[in-house]
This record gives structure tokens, sequence and C-alpha cells, in this order.
């Protein structure tokens, strides 16, 4: 009933809009919808949350809740988004003896564009913190 999860752990600041404007674009097989923002202009959000995400604490949270000792094991920076985040993933209650502060590499941020109307988002994502996992004990 232990697991360890190996993956990121991140920032996540979701963004919620009311609505987007919504482009099909059926001659592009990689970009078949595409959110639409005027270039300079000011959009005001309905509401803004920072929350813990990540590869490896949400599959923790998850196990968790399902009854399982999760360890999550993820790196952030020293700097205050790395605390943020070593913070938020101990009020889960989620079990950081593997977790990794250190390195030059910065803590991975994602900002999640979501749509209310059309019940979809679009994630911005900073690095990625698994490749930036140190395996050797320094």
């Amino acid at each position: 009933k232990k697991v360890i999860c190996i993956g990121s752990a991140t920032k996540d600041i979701f963004v919620v809009l009311n609505e987007t404007e919504i482009k099909e674009n059926k001659e592009n097989l990689t970009e078949k919808k595409t959110i639409s923002l005027e270039f300079g202009a000011k959009i005001y959000a309905e509401n803004l949350l920072e929350e813990v995400g990540g590869s490896a604490v949400n599959v923790a949270t998850g196990l968790n809740l399902g009854g399982f000792r999760s360890f999550v094991l993820a790196r952030t920076d020293k700097s205050e988004v790395g605390k943020w985040i070593q913070k938020k993933i101990g009020r889960l209650k989620l079990k950081k003896n593997y977790m990794q502060a250190q390195g030059a590499d910065p803590s991975a941020i994602s900002v999640i564009i979501s749509d209310k109307k059309h019940l979809d988002h679009t994630i911005i994502r900073t690095g990625d913190s698994v490749e930036w996992l140190i395996w050797k004990k320094p």
C-alpha cells in the first residue's frame, strides 16, 4: 500500500474566462481548434486560482484518497515558488521524503486558461521537472 509517484510538481495558476473565441482550423491536423485572444487587449477573468499540481502530485493525491500511502518524487527549486509547492504538498498530507529542493532550474509553473462556456482549457507550462531530477546522491 505504499506508492512512490515520480514526476512533476508544479504551481498551477487557473485563469477562468467566461468565454473565448474558438476558431475552427480543419486544414491543420495538430491545431483543429484554437482560442483567439486580441493581442494587446486587457481581458477580464472571472476568477484566478492557484493550486499545486503536476503528474506526481496529482497521482499521489488520488492514491491517498484511495487509501494508499503516497510518496512524491519530484523537484522544485529553493525559490518562493518552490517553497510554496513544497508547503502545499505537505498540506495534502503527501509524503515528501523523496522531494528534491535543489538545482539551478526554476520550479515548474503552469497557467491554465479555462473557458466556462466551452468547458475546455489550454495549458501553458514552463519546463519539465522530471528532466531536472537528480538521480545520484550529492
